[in-house]
């Protein structure tokens, strides 16, 4: 099965960024899992690149978020 090498790693031989390479599925699924490796042919297009991260949920929505963990939203409600 052919994969597109997206991190450079020495394997049988050196993979640049974007090369192909030529192995069996259970010699690399650890590159694969790691996403050193991925399979053109399984592209679902749910896969997000390294580095993006979407923006955490917010409970109530009426609270704005804290820019500091140790602080408390500006409008939360005290108890």
């Amino acid at each position: 099965m052919e994969y597109k090498v997206m991190r450079p790693h020495q394997g049988d031989k050196w993979y640049d960024v974007g090369d192909p390479r030529d192995a069996k599925p259970n010699s690399v699924a650890h590159l694969v899992a790691s996403g050193t490796l991925v399979d053109p042919s399984a592209d679902d297009g749910a896969a997000q690149s390294e580095g993006e991260k979407s923006e955490p949920t917010v409970e109530n929505k009426s609270d704005t978020p804290a820019s500091n963990k140790a602080q408390k939203p500006e409008n939360a409600k005290t108890t």
